[in-house]
């Protein structure tokens, strides 16, 4: 069976491009060719995949991918937007260099300087230049990266953000206690599912960020609605998400630039080591974070509960002591990395990549699931360090936001496992996935919550104050271990640094 069968039909009109003259916007208006055939050099040319369709197996689309395009693919992000799928492990690994023939600047984009790409186009809203360190290259990118690094480096103590995950995490999790007593004496024979997607991962995801943030917990989930809304490239209303929340933002950042406080946004706007952001650049580089944070970390703690939850061996392993949440979370990097596939590269001058010619100003994908796929079939491990879910090179994620993103999601994981048995509230196979080609995860994880535990009474804890910088700790007496050194500690094993 074609993993990849699902919807199909022919690629509709672009409707009205974005740019250009009016001789290339009319040629905009009629149906873009199939793939044009002097890109390919094989002697029967595949077909593009249509990574935008639905598919009836997600968990095969990478491995048959691979097999049959192997290194690269001709590929239609959407109905407007062509480009290239880099699948290998080596292939995406060499493009992330900055030595490579590949840009991350927008502008480099030849379709749309051409005006072929209309303000419909999902991908287009994503790869939108925005002043952050995601879309520039050189210098400007040292410069936003150098910035949001410091942000995080200074305003994060990892002690404090997991102090919040847990406090957060067992507030919801006595919630889901109270609601399942509820059930219990209406009479209900089982009580009801909970959804550890939409009423534990993304809750918890959202709480911290807007810590770090400085977010409300009610702004940071209705801007991570309309950045899930973007992440999934609706035409049309991927564009009207982005309006939206680049106007949330910008407000935000006006606010802060008058009132600032701990938070990542106001040191963007006021940083004393180097010259501060503009309001529109902080802006952007906070829409960033959300962008990297938010479904991607959500997904993380999902596919991680998913993978426990379908391997009784892994879930009682990790239950009894004797298994190791920064393994859980590097296996789900290798076999359910988060974030599937990222198109944001362009080639800036003339290549061959296995039997294909790239022209300069052609769009390129990374298809980081194929990636580790390749690799962990290589490597003959579930858990390995060399997977590409934080990148690689000068635009992958910074080392504070993969410690960040890593200790939040083992901390969920392990709050949520060692306070309640977990079943799984249908059958594995009927679990829906999220119909989005770059966000790999699931819609719903309904579960059988169990009886809760709470160590510590930690739900009668207030809800976890604003992160704030760390400062010397004041002497003390000889006492027992404080809650932020036993927390700490776990931070350092979950990093491999204890």
């Amino acid at each position: 069976m074609n993993p990849l069968a699902g919807a199909s039909g022919g690629i509709p009109p672009v409707g009205r491009a974005v740019g250009g003259n009016p001789d290339r916007r009319r040629r905009a208006s009629l149906p873009l060719a199939p793939y044009p055939p002097n890109r390919c050099s094989m002697t029967t040319p595949v077909p593009p995949v249509k990574l935008y369709e639905p598919v009836e197996r997600p968990d095969l689309r990478w491995k048959y991918l691979r097999e049959t395009y192997g290194d690269v693919a001709p590929a239609w992000f959407d109905p407007y937007a062509r480009g290239w799928l880099l699948l290998s492990w080596e292939s995406i690994r060499w493009a992330m260099q900055p030595a490579s023939p590949f840009s991350a600047d927008p502008d480099h984009w030849r379709d749309m300087r051409e005006g072929l790409i209309p303000e419909s186009s999902g991908t287009a809203v994503q790869l939108i230049r925005r002043q952050s360190a995601r879309f520039r290259d050189g210098g400007e990118h040292a410069r936003y990266r150098g910035a949001l690094q410091d942000a995080l480096q200074h305003l994060i103590d990892r002690n404090r953000v997991l102090d919040a995950v847990e406090r957060v995490a067992y507030r919801l999790i006595a919630e889901f206690s109270r609601r399942r007593s509820d059930d219990l004496a209406a009479g209900y024979t089982y009580p009801r599912p909970v959804d550890l997607i939409g009423d534990y991962a993304r809750r918890l995801t959202g709480t911290v960020l807007a810590r770090l943030v400085g977010f409300t917990a009610a702004e940071a989930d209705r801007i991570g609605t309309l950045m899930e809304t973007v992440w999934d490239g609706e035409p049309h209303l991927a564009m009207q998400a982005w309006t939206q929340l680049a106007e949330d933002l910008a407000a935000l950042a006006e606010q802060r630039a008058r009132h600032p406080q701990d938070d990542v946004l106001s040191f963007l706007l006021h940083d004393r080591d180097r010259p501060a952001h503009t309001r529109a650049e902080a802006a952007d580089q906070t829409a960033l974070l959300f962008a990297a944070g938010y479904d991607p970390t959500t997904h993380l703690i999902g596919n991680c509960l998913r993978e426990l939850l379908t391997d009784p061996r892994m879930g009682a392993d990790l239950r009894s002591g004797l298994g190791d949440v920064r393994a859980v979370v590097n296996t789900v990097q290798v076999h359910r990395p988060p974030v599937a596939m990222l198109p944001g590269r362009w080639v800036t001058a003339d290549h061959t990549i296995g039997h294909y010619r790239l022209r300069g100003g052609d769009l390129v994908g990374f298809g980081i699931a194929a990636a580790n796929q390749s690799l962990a079939a290589r490597e003959l491990t579930s858990s390995t360090n060399a997977h590409l879910g934080w990148g690689t090179g000068g635009h992958g994620c910074p080392r504070a936001g993969q410690d960040i993103a890593t200790v939040v999601a083992g901390a969920a994981v392990h709050c949520l496992f060692g306070a309640a048995p977990l079943r799984l509230a249908v059958p594995a196979d009927a679990l829906p996935d999220r119909p989005s080609m770059v966000i790999n995860g699931l819609r719903e994880l309904p579960v059988d919550l169990g009886e809760v535990h709470l160590p510590e009474s930690r739900a009668a804890l207030p809800e976890p104050a604003a992160v704030r910088p760390s400062g010397p700790a004041p002497a003390a007496a000889t006492r027992s271990p404080s809650l932020g050194e036993r927390l700490g500690g776990f931070a350092r094993a979950l990093l491999g640094r204890g």
